[in-house]
């Protein structure tokens, strides 16, 4: 675990048990140029916590990579509940807390990324 700018600590479980369910298939693209592939990946997992009175994290993530080597573009729409990455900031300062207002509620973001391999 490390720190994230001038986020504070948050509580995090000791005891766990993950349960994750990847799929993705990668579809080779002909004659569109620099385009070589589009993968298509759906990543969820599930973090069931020891202490009773903690509720579990889910996270599923849906997306797309367009490979055109060099270049590498990411497109992703995440929904999770009980996620510090989704929603467990309660003001623009980023804290966190177990018991935020946004915590046992479903919330989603959308992802797009660029890269380039050198």
């Amino acid at each position: 675990m490390g720190t994230n700018g001038l986020t504070p600590s948050y509580f995090i479980a000791s005891e766990v048990v993950i349960s994750s369910l990847n799929v993705a298939y990668t579809l080779p693209v002909k004659d569109m140029g620099k385009l070589k592939a589009i993968k298509f990946y759906n990543d969820f997992s599930y973090l069931d916590k020891a202490r009773s009175d903690w509720s579990a994290s889910q996270m599923n993530t849906t997306g797309m990579m367009f490979i055109a080597s060099p270049f590498l573009v990411w497109a992703d729409y995440t929904w999770g509940k009980n996620s510090n990455i989704i929603g467990g900031s309660t003001n623009s300062t980023g804290y966190t807390s177990t018991t935020s207002q946004n915590s046992d509620k479903w919330l989603y973001r959308v992802n797009l990324n660029f890269g380039f391999k050198f």
